[in-house]
């Protein structure tokens, strides 16, 4: 693995983490895939990702999307659709690296990362296999289904309140991210392990940042033009992001598509243990069938 750097528009450098399998390449370079990361996450969180990935012989980048990580850009500013535009400079550096088969990309995207593929997926031609790991197609539905009905009207009051303030000041009230996403205690204590072992991974946002995610739809991308595939693993018991999301987007999304649902883990354990080793197998399986076999 070695750090690389490239710039996103309008001049925003990217920090990245690069994973080169070991050997030499094959004849016409590997395969490869860009990984994107969960909302404020940043890239060392994913080193498993992308180790294991290249041990079965990918090209595997994982960028800080700007404004997290070591990348720059406005701090904790999290705006989804110029994280797409990232992760489209990223296949796009990824593409002209001498090792890399350029015909043979994917996006492979967790949480709100699934959601950044799945966008990215509809927007760019080049990838040809997209995997949405627990993610959302809608922004909205996303944060309503972690909210009673009466936290969902006040947030939303909040949202125009300070839409106005913005009209008015040109400034967005500065929040804790955790106002923005309701965590179950399996997420909070993901969360604080986390950000223990990663201490640049805590941030701030603001209410602006809020009203994007809200915004943000990314099953409006699907169906993908013919050939790309799409693949949809949940978490069976997912309480931050309803496992009726991913099948949400399987429905909307044509053939060659592939959904899998794991019973009995929640949200963040498929970053981890058993269940990790189960994503990866099926991920590998479906790679193989749509970027085609390692050569």
């Amino acid at each position: 693995m070695e750090t690389v750097h490239f710039f996103t528009t309008p001049g925003v450098r990217l920090a990245a983490d690069l994973y080169v399998p070991s050997g030499s390449p094959p004849t016409a370079g590997y395969p490869a895939i860009v990984v994107c990361l969960g909302w404020g996450s940043v890239k060392e969180l994913m080193a498993n990702w992308g180790e294991a990935l290249a041990a079965l012989g990918y090209m595997v980048i994982v960028p800080d999307y700007r404004g997290f990580g070591a990348s720059g850009g406005e701090r904790g500013q999290c705006f989804p659709e110029e994280h797409v535009d990232d992760i489209g400079v990223a296949l796009t550096y990824l593409a002209q690296l001498p090792e890399t088969d350029a015909d043979r990309l994917a996006l492979l995207g967790v949480s709100y990362g699934g959601a950044i593929a799945v966008t990215t997926g509809g927007k760019d031609r080049r990838p040809r296999a997209v995997i949405s790991i627990v993610g959302y197609g809608s922004g909205e539905r996303h944060l309503r289904a972690v909210r009673t009905d009466a936290q969902w009207a006040e947030f939303r009051i909040r949202l125009e309140e300070d839409r106005l303030q913005r009209m008015l000041t040109g400034q967005s009230e500065d929040i804790d991210p955790d106002e923005i996403l309701l965590r179950d205690e399996e997420a909070r204590s993901w969360r604080r392990e986390m950000e223990a072992r990663y201490p640049h991974m805590a941030f701030r946002t603001t209410l602006e940042s809020a009203q994007k995610i809200v915004d943000f739809l990314p099953e409006r991308s699907l169906p993908f033009l013919s050939p790309t595939g799409a693949l949809f693993i949940h978490a069976g018991d997912d309480v931050m992001v309803p496992v009726e999301e991913s099948t949400a987007m399987w429905k909307r999304a044509d053939e060659p598509k592939k959904r899998v649902i794991i019973p009995g883990i929640g949200h963040h354990q498929v970053h981890t243990g058993e269940t990790f080793q189960q994503v990866i197998g099926h991920v590998d399986s479906w790679l193989d069938e749509h970027l085609g076999p390692l050569r």
